[in-house]
C-alpha cells in the first residue's frame, strides 16, 4: 500500500529537500527547482501543490546550488546546500514590470502601432543594437494604443535592462532601464 501525501516519506540520504514560497511564505507549486554541481550538473525535480520539492540521487561527498524558478517570479538560489538538507526554504520574489510611450522623435506625437520587445541584456553599442534588431532574436509584442502606451509584464528584478520598440515607416530605438526592485514597477520610459 503507497503511504498518503499526508504521512511521513522516509528522505533518502542522497537527496536535498525543501520548500518553495513565495515572500509571504505561501507555497508555490510547480516551480522548477534545480540542484547544480559544477562537475555533476543539474537533478531537477517540480514543486508540488505545497511548494515541496525533493531532489534524489545526489552524491553524498558534494554541495549543491539549489535554484527554483516559476511563472512571474525571479529565480531564488541558495548556494552550497550539502546531500542530506532537507529543510531548504527557497524564497520567489516577483518579477518587475515597465510602463512607457512611443512617439515620434520629430514631432512628439504618440504612435498608435507599434511593437516592442524586453531586452534582458541591453547593447552595449550602436552596432550591437543594429545587430541585435534585425535578427528573429528579440520577442516583438504588437501593441495598438490611442495613447502610444505599452506594459510589459516578468522583467527580471536587479539588473539593468533595455525595452525597444519598432513601427512601420520609422526606425527602431530603444531605451536603456536601470534596475528595478522586485514586483515593482519603472513608468515613464520614452522610446
Amino acid at each position: 500500500e503507497l503511504p498518503t501525501q499526508s504521512e511521513s516519506l522516509p528522505i533518502a540520504p542522497n537527496a536535498i529537500s525543501g520548500t518553495v514560497t513565495d515572500q509571504d511564505g505561501s507555497p508555490i507549486g510547480n516551480a522548477e527547482v534545480a540542484a547544480y554541481h559544477p562537475d555533476r550538473g543539474s537533478k531537477m525535480a517540480t514543486s508540488d501543490a505545497q511548494g515541496e520539492f525533493t531532489i534524489g540521487e545526489l552524491e553524498t561527498d558534494k554541495t549543491y546550488r539549489v535554484s527554483a524558478i516559476a511563472l512571474h517570479f525571479n529565480e531564488g538560489v541558495v548556494e552550497t546546500e550539502p546531500v542530506g538538507s532537507h529543510d531548504i526554504v527557497l524564497v520567489l520574489e516577483p518579477l518587475s514590470n515597465a510602463r512607457g510611450s512611443v512617439v515620434d522623435a520629430a514631432s512628439d506625437s504618440a504612435l498608435t502601432e507599434f511593437e516592442v520587445a524586453y531586452l534582458p541584456v541591453p547593447p552595449d553599442s550602436e552596432t550591437d543594437w543594429q545587430s541585435r534588431s534585425t535578427t528573429n532574436t528579440l520577442k516583438w509584442t504588437r501593441v495598438n494604443d490611442a495613447y502610444g502606451t505599452f506594459e510589459i509584464a516578468d522583467i527580471v528584478s536587479n539588473k539593468s535592462f533595455a525595452i525597444a520598440a519598432r513601427a512601420i515607416g520609422f526606425s527602431s530605438g530603444y531605451a536603456m532601464c536601470g534596475p528595478v526592485a522586485p514586483g515593482q514597477w519603472v513608468e515613464g520610459i520614452s522610446i
